[in-house]
């Protein structure tokens, strides 16, 4: 028992001006190369969210100014377990490398390891390998990432999972979890499910303690090995007393499993302005319907279906265990003004209140702590 000393490295690095001395999130690095930048990339439309003055870690001198760093953290610290930030700021290369260069990207990966393994040498004791990561293989492969041979390869000791569309919000899909979990079968990788405290709601601008509940249960059943706070919750140090009874008992499954749950589905806002989904993860909701289209029969988590829709009736299945399941008949929506068509997320609220209803006799009766299906 005890605390490890993990530093955490942040890989986005990019070209600025130079500023006041005391400014500690530069570096004359960073100041001194202008040329290492990515820039604009115009025949990529993905790259409309991505930051131009970027550098490209295709350029063996950014490489080697941060495994220099990571060898410093390593040899001349107490540290024990190093983390790459593989998730903020990517991609680390430019679009048009991805295709020919993210076996460089790897490369890195692999050169840190070796760090690890050469400083646990000196100090006669292991120092680890962190990675934290989107839970989407084929959505970090398409950021110049191959974490599927990160993984098969035991390169990392740990991947921490962050849901795939963006680092503040919440998501209780265990999808991505899984398909890491399979791939980290045999190779000594544990997975780690990262737990995110901002969810679109309107009600709460914070992660209850009933959703962590189910973020962090649904993570176990897919395989996750444990749960890990991946920003600060709420707000950071000190902790109230209703904080630490949250976070005490995130590593304990077997606890979690009987506790009081609230699931829910990941939320936009999908329009033309936002990003459409990092690592080719788009929010589930909303929907947006227009006059005279089709719209979605249904509503899917983690490849089952959770909702069901009747648009003739305006009715609503919900896909919930045991006693549960059931058909709540959704409000009729007035149609907006010409051209703004109906708005599917009002529905958010049935799918918060349906799943509420299955807090606790679900799990006690089936002894599964993943709901329902999946």
């Amino acid at each position: 028992m005890g605390f490890n000393f993990i530093p955490s490295l942040i890989l986005g690095m990019k070209h600025q001006e130079r500023v006041e001395a005391t400014n500690c999130f530069c570096s004359d690095f960073c100041f001194d190369h202008p040329e290492y930048q990515v820039g604009p990339e115009p025949d990529f439309p993905e790259a409309r969210w991505d930051d131009p003055t970027r550098f490209s870690y295709a350029i063996k001198q950014v490489r080697q100014n941060r495994l220099a760093l990571i060898e410093e953290l390593l040899s001349s610290y107490d540290t024990d377990v190093i983390e790459l930030n593989l998730f903020d700021y990517a991609p680390f290369l430019a679009r048009k490398e991805i295709p020919s260069r993210t076996d460089t990207f790897s490369q890195f990966v692999r050169d840190t390891r070796a760090l690890c393994d050469k400083a646990g040498e000196a100090r006669d004791r292991p120092k680890r390998l962190l990675v934290r990561a989107a839970a989407s293989l084929s959505g970090a492969r398409a950021m110049g990432i191959d974490l599927e041979t990160i993984i098969r390869e035991g390169i990392v000791d740990t991947v921490l999972e962050i849901p795939p569309q963006s680092t503040e919000f919440a998501d209780t899909d265990p999808k991505g979890i899984s398909e890491l979990a399979d791939t980290a079968a045999g190779a000594g990788v544990k997975i780690v499910t990262g737990l995110t405290n901002l969810v679109r709601h309107d009600a709460h601008q914070y992660v209850t303690r009933e959703m962590f509940t189910a973020r962090a249960t649904n993570g176990y059943a897919a395989g996750a090995r444990g749960a890990f706070l991946q920003t600060y919750h709420p707000l950071g140090y000190t902790y109230t007393d209703h904080d630490l009874g949250t976070v005490r008992l995130m590593g304990r499954p077997e606890i979690l499993a009987h506790k009081d749950k609230v699931f829910f589905v990941r939320q936009g806002p999908n329009t033309p302005e936002d990003n459409p989904g990092r690592y080719g993860s788009p929010h589930p909701l909303p929907v947006v319907l227009e006059p005279g289209t089709a719209g979605p029969n249904s509503l899917e988590l983690d490849g089952k279906t959770l909702i069901s829709c009747n648009w003739a009736t305006l009715q609503f299945a919900f896909h919930l265990p045991g006693p549960h399941s059931g058909i709540y008949k959704h409000f009729k929506s007035s149609p907006k003004p010409p051209g703004k068509g109906f708005e599917f997320a009002a529905c958010k609220r049935y799918i918060l209140a349906a799943f509420k209803r299955t807090s606790v006799a679900p799990f006690r009766e089936t002894r599964n702590p993943l709901s329902p299906e999946y």
